[in-house]
């Protein structure tokens, strides 16, 4: 059993402070339970139980979890759990769940997730990136063939990632990049597969 506390601010840092998503987000004193069926979630007023996680991701200090019933989004949750909160083990665990950059990513800020989120309208960012963004089938998505070179190419880039509900991601810490993906998020209808799409913590 792993014991941590959250806070709001601490979603506020990854710009995951937007209820939109639909998902709870716990705060306090979270208990977390991990068994190989199941995950328990355990806070002072409430008590959830999912099967592993549909996504996990590992950012700066902590990982971030999505936990949903199927057909049930009612019961989502989305929850951050700080790294020194967590046994070696339970790392491991997370990391071999997390998101992984699908191998034909070139390095570099810009890159493409294996995920199992992917849908057709994810392929929009081929049409608007053809010379940037190249595409897979096992797993299917997309993943960047090139990093941008240019400002043009850089808003190139950054629209991709917008229209590729969540499959496109920004690891860089270039303010004005950051800046102007998180500002177009915030006004898109977003789904729980898409929420901030930056792995870089807001200041």
């Amino acid at each position: 059993m792993t014991t941590f506390s959250i806070h709001e601010n601490d979603y506020r840092r990854y710009g995951l402070d937007d209820s939109r998503c639909g998902a709870h987000r716990p705060t306090g004193n979270i208990k977390l339970h991990i068994e190989p069926s199941h995950w328990q979630i355990l806070t002072e007023t409430r008590k959830w139980k999912f099967d592993v996680p549909s996504l996990v991701r590992k950012l700066d200090d902590c990982f971030l979890l999505d936990l949903f019933s199927k057909g049930n989004l009612a019961s989502s949750l989305r929850l951050l759990i700080p790294l020194d909160s967590l046994s070696d083990i339970e790392i491991s665990t997370l990391e071999n769940l997390s998101e992984k950059r699908c191998p034909p990513n070139v390095p570099g800020d810009f890159y493409g997730i294996n995920s199992d989120c992917w849908c057709i309208e994810a392929c929009a960012p081929l049409e608007i990136a053809p010379q940037l963004i190249g595409y897979q089938r096992e797993p299917e998505g997309c993943y960047f063939s090139r990093q941008p070179e240019n400002e043009f190419e850089v808003e190139q880039a950054i629209e991709a990632v917008l229209a590729s509900m969540g499959q496109l991601r920004y690891v860089g810490r270039n303010a004005t990049v950051l800046k102007r993906i998180r500002a177009e998020t915030r006004n898109m209808t977003l789904n729980f597969c898409q929420d901030d799409v930056c792995d870089c913590p807001t200041e």
